[in-house]
């Protein structure tokens, strides 16, 4: 299956369309002020440098929006600033900001680009830039950190942010895996739950589209890219389901807790969750879309 021939667009499988306080969690520290409840550790920043490769591979490039020689890059969210480091090497020319509620995945990075620079702020509140500042503004990846509620309000500020003739990229999964096996069903149903719980639901993400309509922005362009889990999908496939499997050994302690899940109960449908997306040819969709600022 082609999976990389997602920019050929109406294919069946890719459709066009502030603070810093944390709370210790058991062996692994989580923010306490953001609905976000991944951990911030060792183990998880290799996690989120191992799914920016995933991306790049998947759309063979590290962005979708039609930019030309951007004087200012703003990754909101930046994690490990590996996307921003990267876009900072590709345009020299460029003032490249990398934005997160905390710097902790930055201070773990090594060589960081001279016209990179990293802020601390968080994408809830009101962003710490004027009117106009950027060319080109990204967020990946936040769907674990905004409550839905507040989609049309983050879209909004990035859209302020954004200079006449600039342009809003965001980049996210709904964490769905089609042809799902039972204990696929069970631990993404004890994952949304949790999210749940802080107002957060991935599902949303299939409405990208419509908050940038919301805000305004012009020239739309939205894809759809079904990325398989397992061997069975090749190398893409296998680097999927590493990260797949990480992310719900990250998310292990929180479900353990807030369902009083026996540990071995957790760890046997984690294994057999490997066995059915191989079976299954489990997959899971990534939406990307970006619009263009009047």
């Amino acid at each position: 299956m082609k999976w990389l021939s997602w920019l050929q667009r109406g294919r069946t499988n890719v459709q066009a369309s502030g603070g810093n306080e944390f709370l210790w969690s058991k062996e692994r520290d989580e923010p306490s002020n953001v609905p976000y409840f991944l951990p911030h550790d060792p183990n998880e920043i290799n996690r989120l440098d191992f799914q920016h490769f995933i991306i790049r591979q998947a759309i063979q490039r590290n962005y979708i929006a039609p930019i030309a020689g951007p004087k200012s890059i703003l990754d909101v969210g930046c994690g490990t600033g590996r996307w921003a480091h990267e876009m900072a090497t590709a345009f020299p020319q460029a003032k490249v900001f990398g934005l997160d509620v905390t710097p902790k995945h930055e201070q773990e990075t090594s060589t960081v680009p001279t016209n990179y620079r990293f802020i601390t702020g968080n994408v809830l509140e009101e962003l710490p830039f004027p009117d106009m500042t950027f060319d080109f503004v990204h967020q990946r990846f936040l769907h674990m950190a905004l409550p839905s509620t507040k989609w049309d309000t983050v879209v909004g500020e990035l859209t302020r942010i954004t200079r006449p003739g600039g342009w809003v990229e965001l980049v996210e999964s709904d964490l769905i895996m089609h042809n799902p096996g039972p204990a696929i069903q069970q631990l993404t149903e004890w994952g949304f739950a949790v999210g749940q719980k802080r107002g957060i639901d991935p599902r949303v993400c299939s409405r990208l589209s419509e908050f940038l309509y919301a805000a305004r922005l012009t020239d739309i362009q939205k894809y759809r890219i079904d990325l398989p889990i397992g061997n069975w999908g090749g190398r893409l496939g296998a680097l999927v389901a590493t990260n797949l499997f990480s992310y719900n050994r990250a998310i292990k302690p929180v479900v353990v807790q807030q369902f009083k899940v026996p540990l071995r109960e957790y760890d046997t449908l984690s294994e057999m969750m490997q066995k059915e997306w191989e079976k299954n040819q489990s997959y899971f969709s990534l939406y990307l879309v970006c619009g263009r600022k009047q």
